[in-house]
């Protein structure tokens, strides 16, 4: 059940362009096209709902398991991150930029907060972060496919 209107609809439709870390029948991990950090992911259920309530118990679970999969497989691949915050903003009001549901799995180096912070406030609005992306997000996502197996 997919909304055509919905960006994360038409990338698991194949109908936009994603770089894609995993699939499954429940969801689909790709990378973050407005990175928080290197190897910023999103664990996108293929069920089109805006709030986390409106999944099944399922569908929620196995979205924050394949996060704390990810977390872990960020951590031992290349980019060497020390941890990740796993986020979920449940709607609008929560900052929810795209009305459909995702988990963001955004790595954490240590002593990165400043950097974070900026780019948490920035990434939107950097003309200068799109030069050499699809690259440098293939790259990435290709060492954590790695780990993954």
């Amino acid at each position: 059940m997919n909304n055509r209107e919905c960006d994360f609809c038409q990338i698991i439709a194949g109908e936009l362009p994603g770089v894609e870390v995993y699939r499954d029948e429940i969801c689909i991990v790709i990378m973050d096209i407005f990175p928080t950090s290197p190897g910023h992911l999103m664990v996108i259920p293929l069920v089109h709902a805006q709030f986390s309530h409106e999944l099944t118990p399922q569908v929620r679970s196995h979205i924050f398991e394949k996060g704390s999969l990810l977390s872990s497989a960020v951590c031992r691949s290349n980019l060497k991150a020390k941890g990740a915050n796993l986020i979920i903003n449940d709607g609008k009001a929560a900052s929810q930029h795209i009305p459909h549901l995702h988990l963001h799995v955004i790595p954490r180096y240590g002593n990165d907060l400043l950097f974070v912070l900026i780019r948490l406030f920035t990434r939107f609005f950097n003309p200068f972060a799109r030069i050499g992306m699809q690259k440098r997000l293939e790259r990435q996502a290709g060492d954590i496919r790695k780990v993954l197996g």
